[in-house]
């Protein structure tokens, strides 16, 4: 029984603020101002192909290119490759529909 008193007593003199919980403080990216216009973001994927788009730019390059087409972010869970898809999927629908209104 004593070991348990001792232990209680010990614990009542621990001072619980210096404690550590195991959390690490957050580091705090900085990211590249990378901006880019809605017209040079057509020219590039206009001129290259995905493959060659994915391989050339980095994932926050391939969000600012997102921001410019769309003025939101992506998806934290796309990657590259997918953020390069729906920007080239939405060029794509654009020059299909300038093609369709320009017959009329």
């Amino acid at each position: 029984m004593e070991d348990v008193d001792l232990f209680l007593e010990t614990l009542k003199k621990v001072n619980k603020s210096k404690l550590k919980n195991g959390k690490k403080k957050s580091v705090v990216k900085k990211e590249e101002n990378s901006t880019y216009e809605k017209t040079e973001v057509f020219e590039i994927f206009q001129n290259h192909s995905l493959d060659q788009i994915v391989a050339k730019y980095s994932k926050a390059e391939l969000a600012a290119m997102y921001y410019a087409v769309y003025c939101s972010r992506p998806l934290s869970a796309d990657n590259k490759e997918r953020i390069a898809q729906v920007i080239k999927g939405y060029i794509h629908d654009m020059s299909r529909a300038e093609a369709l209104l320009g017959g009329l």
